[in-house]
Formats: structure tokens, sequence, C-alpha cells
């Protein structure tokens, strides 16, 4: 009995340790196309625009996005000028705005500056060290920007790729150089409720899941255009949070630079166009903010526990079949691997939508379709070696 127990054991063992050097084998430049979507893949991405009715999301009342496409610092300083007339709790500015060498156009910014204390504009990050998993400079623009007023970094990514990575998460917080950094959106909800702050750094995740509450369509929006000629409701911007940035949903792809992969694409999968631009992602992480809306996260090492289990019952259920019913081995083992995969999947992302849990089930789904796979090698091959092992042991024990 103890070595019918110690030939179920070993393949689940196998198994796990396989999940723990695929990352050295894949390690392999031959790899890298593979190793980049394997990397970036979430199982959550598959029904997250399944599961969530779009029509029974609202627009967040707080949050109002100004289109500001040609972002020339008189237009802005036209912006600003007409915004804090109506009396926001906040503005934000997503540009690091340098000097023009326009004496009077940066004066008149200063005078604005001045006059509205609470307007966060945003810094840029640069020169990411990827052994430290920090930047090593910033840039918080022109000089009375950064006496006057307050910055944040705007940086999405940290050391990845934006081009073929799908943004899930963001730092609120970072260090640069020894110094604390709080990021853009971080700063602009400081000022709009601190408690909502408050309870973000209480988590104390140094990364938080997105809370995608949706694209420019679900807050209230307005072009410079329109905003110069008054075509809006003097009560629009009072109290709220206001977001000036690029948007351009009128003349999508013009500007693919300034856009994101997000997992509530239409095709994140399929790797069409990014979906979403920057101003409208940091307006997602405030209403994240705003409205405490987090994703609990369940540690890596509970998931590999689960594997353990999940390898190990079928490792018993498959020795019990192979011996009791070998004609039906087959039938039973692939009809067990297609329901345990679906149940991986529904389960994952019920959790992810309606509990807010996030539970990256990939190396569950990995050991679940291997385990067939490793069973019949391990069976007809590697088994007689662990009984030959074994019987060596309990001979010389009973010597």
């Amino acid at each position: 009995m103890i070595i019918r127990k110690t030939e179920i054991l070993f393949g689940p063992v196998f198994i796990l340790a396989l999940l723990f050097i695929m990352p050295l084998i894949f390690s392999n430049d031959y790899f890298f196309s593979f190793r980049q979507t394997l990397s970036d893949f979430d199982v959550t991405d598959l029904g997250i625009t399944v599961s969530r009715e779009d029509s029974q999301i609202l627009a967040d009342p707080n949050i109002v996005i100004v289109n500001l496409d040609e972002q020339s610092n008189s237009n802005l300083i036209k912006a600003l000028d007409k915004i804090i007339l109506f009396k926001p709790k906040v503005i934000g500015v997503n540009k690091t705005v340098v000097s023009s060498n326009n004496i009077k156009e940066d004066s008149l910014l200063t005078d604005i500056i001045k006059r509205f204390k609470n307007i966060v504009f945003a810094s840029t990050l640069s020169s990411f060290n990827p052994k430290y998993g920090e930047h090593e400079s910033i840039n918080r623009g022109m000089f009375p920007i950064s006496k006057y007023s307050k910055t944040g970094y705007r940086n999405l990514f940290f050391g990845k790729d934006k081009t073929i990575n799908t943004l899930r998460t963001f730092h609120p917080k970072t260090s640069i150089m020894g110094v604390k950094e709080k990021a853009f959106t971080v700063k602009i909800a400081e000022i709009f409720d601190k408690s909502k702050v408050d309870y973000l750094f209480s988590r104390d995740h140094d990364e938080e899941i997105i809370y995608y509450h949706g694209h420019f369509n679900k807050y209230c929006n307005i072009d410079f255009r329109e905003l110069m000629k008054d075509e809006f409701d003097p009560d629009f911007f009072n109290g709220k949070i206001v977001l000036i940035g690029k948007l351009l949903f009128m003349e999508k792809f013009n500007y693919l630079e300034d856009m994101y992969y997000t997992p509530i694409s239409e095709n994140s999968q399929g790797r069409g166009f990014p979906d979403m631009y920057e101003t409208e992602i940091h307006a997602n992480i405030l209403t994240m903010i705003t409205q405490e809306k987090y994703y609990y996260q369940i540690p890596e090492w509970i998931v590999y526990i689960i594997a353990f289990f999940i390898t190990y019952i079928n490792f018993i259920l498959f020795f019990w079949i192979s011996e009791r019913f070998p004609m039906w081995y087959e039938v039973i083992s692939n009809i067990t691997f297609l329901i345990e995969s679906i149940g991986i999947l529904i389960l994952t992302i019920n959790l992810y939508n309606k509990t807010f849990i996030h539970i990256n089930l990939t190396p569950v789904l990995f050991t679940v379709a291997m385990t067939i796979i490793i069973f019949e090698a391990y069976k007809d091959s590697l088994l007689p070696f662990v009984r030959k092992f074994y019987s060596k042991i309990f001979r010389r024990g009973s010597k």
C-alpha cells in the first residue's frame, strides 16, 4: 500500500516540477514569440466582455473628460481658464507640460496655476531599470508647475511593451532613486477624496488590477471646440474630476502611440487595433479608486496547491480506471479533461466578474492538460523504475 501511494504521488510532483522548469526551457530565444503570447495570457480575458452587460454599466457621474487633441500650451491655457470658472473639484492634465519659449504663454499658465490650486499635471518617468524594477529619472515639466502645482507620473507600463502586452494593472506609487512618487490618478483622487486614497494604500499592493468601467461613452465627455463655444450645461463641471487629454473618439486610430490594449477590447486576443486611449484608462483607474472597486488577488502559492490536488485526484482516478476498466480509460480521461477545463474557465471568469476575486488558474489548466500525457508516459515508462527502486529499498530493510 505504501508503494501504491508513492506511485500515485510521484506523478503530480513531476508535473509541478515541470511547471517550475518551463520558464527555464522557454527562456531560449527560439521561444520568444510563444513566451510573449503566454506571458500576456489571462483566462479572465476570455469572458470579461461576455459576462458584463454594457447596458447595465452607468456612466461615472464624478468624472468629465475634455478632449484636447491639439495639446499646445495655448489651447491648454484656454481650456483651463474656461473650466475653472465652473468650479470643478480637481483638474487633471494628462500631459507633461514644458515651456513653449513664449514668455506670455508661460506667464498666463503660471497665473492660472496660482489662481486654482487643485490642478494635477502629469509627469513622465524614464530610464527604467529592470534590475531594480524602477525608473531612474522623472520629468515634471516646466518649473512653475513643479513649484506651484502638483504632479503625478502618467506611466502605465513598467518594463513592458505596450504594443504587445495588455494593460491589466497599474502602480499606485513607485520609487525614483529612493524618492517615493505617486501616480497621476492617485494625486487627483487624493484631492477629490483623500479617504479613498488612504484605503487604496491600506491595501498595501505594489500593483492593483484595474477595474475597467468602460470606454469614453461611460464618462461625461466634451470636445475642446464645444468647450470654447459654451455648448454645455453650467453645472457640467461643478464639483467634478475633470481630465484633460487626448480622446479622439471621432478619429480613432489616428494616434496609435497613445492607445493601449485592454481586457475589455472586443478583440483582446486577436490583436487588432488597441482599443483605449491613455486618458480613458486614467478615467477608469479613477473610477476604481473613487468607487473602491478592487480585486482580491489569490496568491500564486495557493494556485500551485490547487494544481497539485487536482492532479493528484486525477492520477488516482486514472490509476483506478486503467486497472478496473482499461477499455474505458481513453474515453473517461478525455471527458475528465474537458469537464475540468470548462469548469476552471467558468469558475475563473465568474469569480473575476461577480465577486471581484482574481485567481490566475493558468497553471492549473496546464496541469490538467498535461495530466493525461504525463500519466500515460509515467505508467508505461517511469513507473517500472519507481517500483524497482522501492522494491530494492524494502528488500534491504527486510534483511
